[in-house]
């Protein structure tokens, strides 16, 4: 018998899942995924909002500026709003903006966040799905170790892969 402590049984670790956010409709998706999929589990939702990256010459250039502390503002406010929706049915959570290539951001999250899972929306209409598939098939492509779940709005795994 070792010293030091026991590790967590399976079935009492926090799961911990990754959701990017760029709507709320991305959240409502990861909350029906989380019921369906894990009931009265402890899970523990990192949202995650990625900004464009900033203007190289942001000191020189106002209207850039004025767009990024808007964006900032505008994703503070998202995530707060998204805390309220996890709250409302007592799961944990954390938010996080970063700033870069949207899939990279993702994947590097995931890693130092230590997640179990990503779990992304694939949006029904077909402009969101049009504009949104790129970056889950640079995701698929890039990721390692963890795993990519894709979900529909009502939070129901889709079958098909990622790339598809």
């Amino acid at each position: 018998m070792t010293g030091g402590p026991e590790p967590e049984p399976a079935s009492d670790r926090c799961r911990r899942l990754l959701v990017p956010v760029k709507q709320l409709g991305d959240v409502d998706a990861a909350l029906a995924y989380v019921a369906r999929a894990y009931g009265a589990a402890p899970v523990r939702l990192l949202l995650l909002h990625v900004k464009s990256p900033p203007s190289a010459l942001p000191l020189l250039d106002m209207p850039a500026q004025h767009a990024m502390a808007t964006e900032e503002g505008a994703a503070g406010a998202l995530l707060a709003q998204a805390g309220r929706q996890c709250e409302a049915r007592a799961l944990q959570h954390s938010g996080f903006i970063l700033s870069g290539d949207v899939a990279f951001s993702i994947l590097d999250a995931a890693e130092s966040l230590d997640c179990d899972e990503i779990v992304m929306t694939r949006h029904g209409d077909w402009m969101h799905r049009l504009f949104s598939s790129e970056t889950v098939r640079k995701v698929e492509r890039m990721r390692r170790h963890v795993p990519l779940v894709l979900v529909d709005a009502d939070g129901a795994p889709q079958g098909e892969e990622a790339g598809a």
